[in-house]
């Protein structure tokens, strides 16, 4: 008996390799498929009338000069500032140094009429890229994007990579995932600009499902925020850390991310979750990451100490993803995903199949490590068709990066909600996502503060859709914070013709900074 294509072939590749002669009964479940096929054309119906609606605008009610506004998508300026900021302790990676500074570039996008979009790239050690390599490709984009047409649909799959081929002239795949990031990002807060709406309306669309009222009302009555976990390193004795989360409790929170792999053993790490439980109790949602610190002996010797104390998740337990789904079967922990996403290239749909499994109930998603918001958006969908938790995360980034952050984590939710009515099954509930790194900024690119609290009739700390728009809209960098600000340079082209024996070609040269006898820049 079999169920689906992936069985029919396994068992027929079986029956051919042993010289079998069987019979296969296929379970044909003929309502399941017609809700399946249902679900597809809603979603289609839903996607034609979002981009139609975004390409097209309201035309009827538009004057003439609100539709030269909205079609003049010319990029006119563009510069990008090197921050240096105060953080409140060493990052919670566990293989950066002991330094308490945070580095990284804050990108400045201007059409006419002083629209200005803010993006933010700010790799850490968990890129691949590190701070000197996205200078020098920065430089290279600041005289390729200059001038630029917009011509994107904002997360329609493949928009924002078509226009870096097209506009820019260089493979999106050559473009550091945390660079592509930080463009998307100015990109999106610049048509947000333009178009005078919050960044998430301009994901969603202002009548994202026109076709299906109830479901207008549902996202409507939905509260514009998000939920936000707590993060804590789990330094000090199980005592230690347990009065730690309880200060995060009262201060709010009800979700809360500890790190763990980072003791003598697995049974250490437990004895402070079992701490936990004992002094806060059972109130709040625990989150465990080993950042794949474990051997798959240690990830289950681990499991079966918290066994019994309610972890929301254990996120990547194991050092080799090749041990994942062996732990989800052994350990009955829940898992959560978040390195083994990290370098999906090409198709990251086909390579997330080896995840579908039930015990991996969560992926976390940083944008800046997985290239950009077209990308994160497209595993978060992923994670939603197969029944999973999609939460954001932040990689330390300032609150430009954080505002950005937490307008799009509010349209996955929203999107989570949709494909949950669709499929005609309840969510998983309020999803807490990974920005509790904003408690580690003692100081921020802008003197202005990005509002994260718990909300009057809320039931845990967040983040308002509003005050992140607003924090974006009326932003003033600090130039305090400021090491350097790169505008526009001066560039020497000119063209180097090459011949052999029986080929020719010519390489086209921009040059750009000093000409010294030390060294030339040059962007081929």
């Amino acid at each position: 008996m079999v169920q689906t294509k992936a069985e029919l072939h396994d068992t027929l590749v079986k029956t051919h390799a042993e010289h079998l002669d069987c019979v296969v009964e296929v379970e044909n479940q003929i309502d399941e498929n017609a809700n399946f096929h249902r679900t597809i054309s809603m979603f289609v119906d839903n996607t034609a009338t979002h981009y139609l609606e975004y390409l097209l605008g309201d035309l009827y009610s538009s004057t003439t000069s609100d539709l030269d506004r909205m079609y003049n998508t010319k990029i006119h300026a563009i510069e990008y500032m090197l921050y240096r900021i105060q953080l409140s302790a060493p990052r919670t990676s566990g293989i950066s140094d002991s330094s308490c500074f945070h580095e990284g570039f804050i990108l400045k996008l201007r059409m006419d009429d002083n629209i200005v979009g803010f993006g933010e790239v700010a790799p850490i050690e968990i890129h691949q890229e590190d701070i000197i390599d996205v200078e020098e490709q920065l430089r290279f984009l600041f005289h390729r994007v200059k001038d630029c047409e917009l011509d994107v649909v904002p997360l329609l799959r493949g928009s924002f990579s078509n226009w870096i081929w097209t506009s820019i002239g260089i493979p999106p795949s050559s473009v550091f995932p945390s660079v592509k990031c930080g463009l998307e990002m100015a990109i999106l807060n610049l048509l947000a600009s333009q178009r005078k709406c919050r960044l998430s309306e301009i994901l969603t669309g202002s009548n994202p499902l026109l076709r299906d009222q109830s479901l207008v009302e549902y996202n409507q009555n939905s509260s514009a925020g998000i939920h936000i976990c707590a993060l804590l390193d789990s330094d000090g004795t199980p005592m230690e850390v347990a009065l730690a989360v309880t200060k995060l409790v009262d201060e709010g929170f009800t979700t809360v991310k500890l790190k763990v792999g980072r003791r003598a053993s697995p049974a250490e790490d437990a004895a402070v979750i079992q701490k936990i439980r004992e002094v806060v109790g059972y109130k709040i949602n625990i989150r465990a990451d080993a950042n794949r610190k474990w051997t798959y002996k240690q990830a289950i010797e681990f499991g079966s100490r918290v066994k019994s104390l309610c972890l929301q998740y254990i996120e990547e337990p194991v050092s080799s993803v090749h041990d994942l789904i062996k732990f989800c079967e052994n350990s009955g922990l829940p898992v959560a995903l978040d390195e083994s996403i990290d370098n999906l290239k090409g198709g990251p749909i086909q390579k997330l199949h080896q995840f579908v499994h039930p015990g991996i109930v969560a992926v976390v998603i940083k944008p800046s490590v997985v290239g950009g918001f077209e990308n994160a958006a497209h595993i978060a969908k992923w994670a939603h068709m197969h029944d999973k938790m999609a939460i954001i995360s932040s990689a330390y980034e300032s609150s430009v990066g954080l505002a950005t952050y937490i307008q799009f984590a509010y349209y996955v939710d929203r999107q989570h909600d949709l494909i949950s009515r669709l499929k005609r099954y309840d969510s998983c509930g309020t999803v807490a996502h990974g920005f509790g790194t904003y408690q580690w900024l003692t100081e921020d690119v802008s003197e202005q503060k990005l509002k994260i609290l718990v909300p009057p009739l809320g039931d845990g700390m967040g983040a308002s859709v509003e005050d992140a728009h607003g924090y974006l809209h009326h932003l003033n960098i600090n130039d305090e914070k400021i090491e350097k600000t790169y505008s526009e340079e001066k560039l020497n082209s000119y063209s180097i013709q090459v011949d052999g024996d029986h080929f020719s070609y010519v390489v086209k040269v921009q040059e750009a900074g000093d000409c010294t006898n030390v060294s030339i820049a040059q962007l081929i």
